[in-house]
């Protein structure tokens, strides 16, 4: 389990501990062997910040490995399906998403912090989208997946992250909670809005809300008639793992079409293909997920906030 402390103080956030020695073993979730320990100046003040092996339960994944540390010969903890160093492939970051994190921020800047991260999980973090808004944030994690620290920081400033390439994109994503009336019963539609710069024959995939929940997975490929203002779509949509829905699109330049989903009345997408040249693309997604009020509601909130 990754852990860290991160505040305005100049000392570590553990009462009786000295940022130059590492914290004793009864502090640990884990009674491993300690791995790594630094302190490092994260414009912030002092920061004092661990690395354990993950727990040894393992974690669960769509392929139904998991994710294991091992500790052999002070080297770093390896990973099954994503050692250091290999390539930067969809799934291996989407196990490291679901590695659990110990975190407390006070008020920082979450840069830094996850410029820690990408160094510890060999990630590559890229930004479009104005990362001001991460200049005050407050995070209290213990044993969460990083999916759900980013979902539950991202979706409170209007945004988002894509995982692309070999990398995880941040990108502006406005996301909302609306409550309504249907059939005469109060529903609660949590809605998300956002744009992907990608190509054809690209997979991408979008993680959406509070606790980075909801993925949904984007590959457009050429239209079967080879028109060219039209694309191909296939959309797939999971909450929390595991497919809820699949479609194809066609889609339009510079239209919505909205994704046929079969036997998902809660679920809805809409996509909008805005095609810049032969292969690059600006891919619009609208997408919504509705459920009775009286189940626990996903939660937005837009604009910068104190979490």
């Amino acid at each position: 389990m990754l852990r860290g402390y991160v505040g305005q103080s100049l000392g570590p956030r553990l009462t009786g501990m000295e940022p130059s020695a590492p914290p004793p073993q009864s502090c640990a979730l884990s009674r491993r062997r300690l791995l790594t320990w630094s302190v490092l100046a994260l414009g912030l003040g002092a920061a004092s910040v661990w690395l354990y092996p993950p727990a040894s339960k393992e974690q669960p994944s769509e392929s139904g490995g998991g994710a294991r540390g091992e500790a052999a010969g002070g080297s770093a903890p390896a990973m099954a399906g994503m050692e250091k160093g290999a390539p930067g492939t969809t799934l291996s970051m989407r196990k490291k998403l679901e590695l659990p994190l110990e975190l407390n921020v006070q008020q920082g800047n979450l840069a830094p912090v996850m410029a820690w991260i990408e160094k510890q999980l060999d990630l590559n973090f890229l930004y479009q989208a104005d990362v001001s808004v991460l200049e005050s944030v407050t995070i209290r994690a213990k044993g969460k997946p990083l999916r759900e620290i980013l979902g539950d920081v991202f979706s409170r400033r209007n945004l988002a992250f894509v995982l692309q390439h070999d990398s995880i994109v941040v990108i502006p994503c406005k996301q909302s909670v609306v409550s309504s009336l249907r059939d005469g019963a109060r529903v609660a539609t949590f809605e998300a809005d956002a744009e992907i710069l990608c190509q054809l024959n690209e997979p991408v995939e979008l993680y959406c809300g509070d606790r980075g929940q909801f993925r949904v997975r984007l590959l457009s490929r050429p239209a079967p008639d080879g028109a060219e203002q039209k694309r191909q779509i296939h959309v797939q949509l999971y909450e929390e793992g595991s497919l809820a829905a699949s479609s194809v699109v066609l889609g339009a330049n510079d239209q919505w079409a909205e994704a046929p989903f079969k036997n998902a009345q809660s679920l809805g997408l809409s996509v909008r293909p805005a095609i810049e040249d032969g292969i690059d693309l600006a891919l619009g997604v609208r997408f919504r997920y509705t459920v009775p009020q009286s189940s626990p509601e996903p939660q937005a909130q837009a604009g910068p906030a104190s979490g």
